[in-house]
């Protein structure tokens, strides 16, 4: 018989900590000194824990060669920038906000690695779904209309980003970090895998968290949405090998809900387009038999710009940007095209590699015969979000934080999940 695992007690205070370290946000009038605070004491942090970092983080062979595929990286991007001409900057603007985001959870996972000496890799993922679902809860309360006025007029919000909030339509995608999109959507289907693997190895979590991830992936994205449906689908399924049958049962339940709530709304709510209407667009589609599932699907077609010389295919164009400041070069939002334009098939499969070599290095010193059908699972994700924008360096920096846990002593006492 199965056992059931409990999951460790987390205080209040680390499950803000971790929100906050996951979707820092400033205040207008405080911008700068925050930002020096938090990022330069974050750094400083992970200096005086140097031994610790060093220990736990590149203690596995796949660990230091993805973090040496990243220097490899940034001598890529040099030599695009010096083939620009030091006109196009903007592939590093990325890369720095991407660094600042990972010093940052990398600093509260040693923090935390600190507190709890006895935390294992699945206590983490536990945690990392509590700091989403702390800031979905926030969103919720920012539906009300003085709460949100008065968040809107205290927290930055970035110029491109001030008429996004203002839209009806975008209601829901309103967060404590201001507008909020493309990489929440993101984070709510990676804790909403992270909550099928506890729940597949047996741990007692709650519904509640999975509700408020599907909840969250519905306001902040629609991908993220049809991730978490997928998702639902593909592990409930899955849930057969670990004699879990009624996850299937649920997921027939759900499915017949969906369908009954879907035709409803068709029938008699959908005459207007509002964030609910934005929202459900590529289901109320789907079920109606529409090609075009979403407004932003038709725009991404015309995003699947192949127009690569042998040079370019190879090398890039050493543009990130347009050139006439238009978003991006070419004009595409396709995460790998991006990534192509600007430094080829070497920069892309170099930026690749990185990440999957440490997830495969990852998983497989995972002590669970699951581990194989979650990796698989994060594969799924990784290429979803990947043709519809950069996701990867997410992906990486969760479980990259995670893995700091992984030989923990709780995951070395709770041993191998046996399926009988």
């Amino acid at each position: 018989m199965n056992k059931i695992k409990t999951l460790p007690k987390i205080t209040l205070f680390e499950s803000l900590l971790g929100m906050f370290c996951c979707f820092p946000f400033t205040l207008t009038s405080l911008r700068i000194l925050q930002v020096a605070i938090i990022y330069g004491g974050a750094i400083f942090y992970l200096l005086l824990n140097s031994d610790i970092l060093c220990k736990t983080a590149l203690r596995r062979d796949t660990s230091r060669v993805s973090i040496l595929l990243k220097i490899l990286i940034l001598a890529i991007c040099c030599l695009c920038v010096a083939r620009n001409s030091c006109k196009d900057f903007g592939y590093f603007t990325f890369i720095g906000g991407v660094f600042r985001g990972f010093v940052l959870y990398l600093a509260y996972g040693i923090f935390i690695l600190k507190r709890h000496d006895d935390f294992g890799f699945y206590d983490f993922c536990f945690l990392f779904i509590k700091n989403i679902c702390w800031y979905v809860f926030f969103t919720l309360v920012l539906l009300i209309p003085t709460v949100r006025n008065f968040w809107k007029s205290i927290v930055y919000i970035s110029e491109g980003n001030s008429d996004l909030v203002e839209s009806i339509v975008y209601y829901t995608r309103f967060g404590l970090q201001g507008f909020s999109g493309y990489g929440q959507t993101i984070c709510c289907s990676i804790a909403g895998l992270c909550f099928w693997m506890l729940k597949l190895h047996n741990y007692k979590i709650s519904w509640f968290y999975f509700a408020l991830l599907f909840i969250g992936s519905a306001c902040y994205g629609r991908v993220g949405l049809l991730a978490n449906i997928i998702l639902f689908g593909y592990f409930s399924v899955a849930s057969i090998k670990f004699k879990k049958k009624k996850y299937v049962l649920l997921l027939i339940v759900g499915g017949v809900s969906l369908f009954v709530g879907l035709a409803l709304y068709i029938e008699y709510f959908s005459n207007s387009y509002n964030a609910f209407s934005w929202m459900l667009e590529p289901l109320v589609n789907l079920m109606k038999g529409n090609k075009q599932l979403s407004g932003s699907s038709s725009q991404l077609k015309k995003m699947y710009i192949f127009d690569f010389n042998s040079f370019t295919l190879l090398f890039g164009d050493a543009l990130y940007l347009d050139p006439n400041g238009n978003g991006y070069y070419r004009h595409t939002d396709v995460g790998f095209l991006r990534v192509m334009y600007y430094g080829g098939l070497i920069l892309l499969l170099t930026y690749y590699v990185s990440q999957l070599i440490f997830l495969w290095g990852l998983f497989v010193n995972l002590k669970w015969s699951g581990k194989v059908l979650v990796f698989l699972g994060l594969l799924g994700l990784f290429a979803m979000f990947e043709a519809k924008g950069e996701s990867c360096y997410l992906i990486y920096k969760v479980f990259f934080v995670a893995s700091l846990f992984v030989d923990n002593k709780r995951e070395e006492r709770n041993g191998i999940l046996v399926c009988n």
